[in-house]
């Protein structure tokens, strides 16, 4: 299935050793845990052995004879995992299983289409944090592992260099596009086709993995002679990272280059104007009715009394998103502070969600209408992200429609091109706006903006930034009559 790539990725150094795991070892393996092995995750052991040098960082593989069936419980659910991978705090293994806690109700994930790759963190200190399942369903098992393993590589390769000029989302595209992908753009990996022993990753989405800047684009090889000349062929301008194994000690350009993705030049976000917050409950009523939620009157007290704490008042859409947001979805996707644990740092930010993966974190002033972060791994300032209303939006979608207990369809349209949103576009004519244009008005200066497509079984969310479309329905019927109706291939 992908052995042919992580071959590639393997032969792109001369010092990694064969995989010895054989056809009868498989078999024999199989037979004692009582399932089949997904083919993605035997082409691995195939390929590499957990001394293998791609491991030295990032994360290790789990020896194939240590190879068993782990279960980890969540608040609903008794899930099991084939556990190949961990790092020094997260186990990642392929979800193999799920039974429902109350129901009873048993999920068993053989079909290759259906498996995901899970984590959850191994030193959990809070409830919360023991019974949080990261599922990514933004890749297959087979994606996961070229994703991670050619990730993991090009951080191990002896020279690194990177793409030094910021560019649009448009641009980037266009840059990409002369190269080839390693199976796919899931994988955000691609192959330079003049030098086959250059592996390239955009990074976007990604912490780095060892004591690098971070940018958006990076190149590696262990020959430095074809990343010499992948320089001199191309007309932008890239860095040197690591030479000969040798991190480098960049020149300085006007910027602290370890800590880029602090700095707010380079925040889409930085020049965003102020303007006034709007009121997004008419939308959150919305979306709970479409999600059949039940509010929980009893934040409020929690909230006046917070404020109290604190002396301070907050926002009019933070108090309508908690208001609205059961505690139930509140770790569906990304993973939101309870009421109780909110509380102000020494610049007056209150910080109250973190990235299901713990990359960066969220904050609001309540002196200001902005979403602030800040990457967990950099000590600096909080940065602007956003407008509040707007992003509360975006996040209490992604929740709902990640949430395992709603039980929502969600599908990316992969095919998707903004100019289907324009006048005369395929999506024009199925498309209004919630509330009255509401949701057009707080997508100014934000990710995201929420249409309405048939009314109270269909909503869709379009990702401004990585030109991304989305649809949730509460109705499989009603969103595959849409499907077929516009005529899209998802």
């Amino acid at each position: 299935m992908i052995l042919n790539e992580l071959q590639f990725i393997k032969h792109l150094s001369k010092q990694s050793s064969q995989g010895t795991v054989t056809t009868t070892e498989i078999t024999k393996k199989e037979t004692e845990l009582g399932i089949t092995l997904p083919e993605a995750l035997c082409d691995l052991y195939r390929s590499f052995t957990p001394e293998d040098e791609v491991f030295t960082i990032g994360g290790s593989l789990v020896p194939f004879h240590e190879l068993c069936l782990t279960k980890f419980t969540t608040k609903f659910h008794i899930n099991t995992l084939l556990v190949f991978m961990k790092s020094e705090s997260r186990a990642f293994g392929v979800l193999i299983k799920q039974e429902g806690k109350r129901t009873g109700q048993i999920s068993i994930y053989a079909n290759i289409d259906n498996q995901r790759v899970a984590n959850y963190l191994t030193n959990a200190k809070t409830k919360s944090e023991r019974e949080t399942l990261n599922v990514d369903e933004s890749a297959s098992v087979s994606q996961w592992i070229i994703r991670r393993i050619g990730y993991q590589k090009i951080y191990t390769c002896s020279n690194i260099i990177a793409f030094k000029e910021r560019m649009s989302v448009a641009e980037k595209a266009k840059y990409w596009a002369n190269f080839d992908t390693l199976y796919g753009q899931a994988t955000c990996l691609y192959i330079s086709k003049t030098y086959t022993d250059i592996l390239g990753l955009s990074q976007v989405g990604f912490t780095p993995l060892a004591d690098l800047p971070h940018y958006a684009c990076i190149w590696g090889s262990d020959a430095v002679e074809s990343l010499d000349n992948f320089i001199q062929h191309n007309k932008h301008e890239y860095v040197w990272l690591k030479k000969f194994g040798k991190i480098q000690l960049l020149e300085s350009d006007g910027h602290d280059a370890k800590n880029e993705l602090a700095q707010t030049k380079n925040n889409p976000f930085a020049d965003l104007q102020h303007r006034s917050l709007y009121s997004i409950e008419p939308i959150l009523q919305y979306l709970s009715r479409f999600a059949h939620l039940e509010n929980e009157s009893s934040i409020e007290a929690k909230l006046l009394k917070k404020e109290s704490q604190l002396h301070i008042s907050f926002p009019l859409p933070f108090r309508e998103y908690y208001h609205y947001m059961p505690k139930s979805v509140y770790n569906a996707y990304n993973l939101h502070y309870p009421v109780q644990r909110l509380k102000s740092d020494k610049t007056g930010k209150i910080k109250f969600l973190a990235e299901n993966q713990e990359v960066y974190y969220c904050a609001i002033d309540p002196q200001t209408p902005y979403v602030y972060y800040k990457m967990s791994d950099q000590r600096g300032d909080w940065l602007p992200w956003g407008i509040l209303d707007g992003y509360l939006v975006g996040e209490f979608v992604w929740n709902i429609a990640c949430s395992d207990e709603l039980g929502l369809d969600f599908v990316q349209f992969k095919n998707f091109e903004p100019s289907m949103l324009t006048t005369g576009g395929k999506l024009y004519p199925y498309l209004s706006d919630i509330a009255d244009g509401l949701s057009a008005k707080i997508s100014e200066g934000n990710f995201f903006r929420v249409y309405q497509i048939i009314e109270n079984e269909v909503i869709a969310l379009y990702e401004k930034t990585s030109q991304c479309f989305y649809f949730i329905a509460n109705n499989r019927a009603s969103l595959n009559d849409f499907i077929s109706s516009a005529n899209i291939k998802l």
